[in-house]
């Protein structure tokens, strides 16, 4: 039993976050409307699944795929303003059958997944984070002309979570960050002045 739970012991605080942040929402979802239950459940006790199942996986071997799942990232997010349906205006979703799929949350553990792999890998310097950078701003693009401005902000700040935890200059650090975050603001005030992008 010890074996099987054994990855939500590994890191306690983010154990008790994690659980902490699942009792909140479902406390403030089933608040404001009862109709996702018990299906949400469902999910949940799916996600847990997965974090277990991937928690089993050695890192070394997850990011031999690194590559892979960037590309893949930017596959899935291009097949969103193809073939996704608008909702309220907003490209977010892939309907497969009954369930709706939202891309742009997928992508976010597979993109950390890629720049973890990226920053740790060789001699990190102030041009390869620049080209970290470049690469994100990418995945984060196609999220704005959704458009979906929480998630794309929500990528950035996992992406500098991971430039932290490298061995980058933190000198560096906070003018890279402004330079990103004035950037997406541009873009975003850019998309909104021009009708709301693709809406």
């Amino acid at each position: 039993m010890r074996s099987i739970f054994g990855p939500f012991f590994k890191d306690l605080a983010l154990s008790f976050s994690v659980f902490f942040l699942i009792i909140f929402s479902v406390a403030i979802l089933n608040s404001l409307d009862k109709s996702p239950f018990p299906l949400y459940f469902v999910y949940i006790f799916l996600a847990l699944g997965a974090f277990w199942f991937f928690s089993q996986i050695n890192f070394d071997i997850v990011s031999l795929f690194s590559k892979h799942f960037y590309i893949a990232s930017i596959i899935l997010l291009l097949s969103t303003l193809i073939i996704g349906r608008v909702t309220r205006g907003t490209f977010r979703w892939i309907p497969i059958g009954p369930f709706s799929l939202q891309p742009a949350e997928i992508v976010r553990p597979l993109l950390l997944v890629f720049f973890a792999n990226y920053l740790t890998k060789g001699t990190l310097n102030t041009q390869k984070a620049f080209k970290s950078v470049g690469l994100l701003a990418i995945p984060v693009i196609l999220i704005l002309v959704q458009p979906s401005l929480g998630v794309s902000v929500l990528t950035m700040v996992g992406f500098f979570g991971v430039l932290i935890a490298s061995k980058f200059d933190k000198k560096h650090l906070l003018a890279l960050g402004a330079g990103v975050i004035k950037n997406t603001d541009l873009f975003d005030s850019r998309r909104r002045s021009l009708g709301g992008g693709l809406q």
